[in-house]
């Protein structure tokens, strides 16, 4: 089960300013159900599912709990990066990066 609970997610800004991405999200899923995130342009649909995936850029606070089975994603990933992405995907070869750009 994914329970989340009082997750936010504040961006620190140039300056000292702070942008609220998500603030204080609650909801859970169990295994087989499944959950629609619904809203406008930039209410923060892409930064919750950044912070469950541990893809959120280093200027990003975080607070609350995202509970998978006994596993807090947001904590392991304060304490230390759970997901490298070079680990995950291959590094793209230079020449393949040039033809996709």
């Amino acid at each position: 089960m994914l329970s989340v609970r009082g997750l936010s997610v504040r961006f620190l800004m140039p300056g000292g300013r702070r942008v609220a991405a998500v603030t204080d999200a609650h909801f859970a899923v169990v295994a087989g159900e499944c959950l629609a995130v619904t809203g406008e342009s930039g209410c923060g649909k892409s930064v919750l599912a950044s912070a469950l995936l541990g893809l959120l850029p280093a200027n990003a606070q975080t607070a609350g709990e995202a509970l998978l089975g006994d596993l807090d994603l947001v904590a392991a990933q304060t304490a230390a990066k759970i997901w490298d992405a070079d680990q995950i995907l291959p590094p793209i070869a230079d020449e393949n990066r040039a033809a996709q750009t």
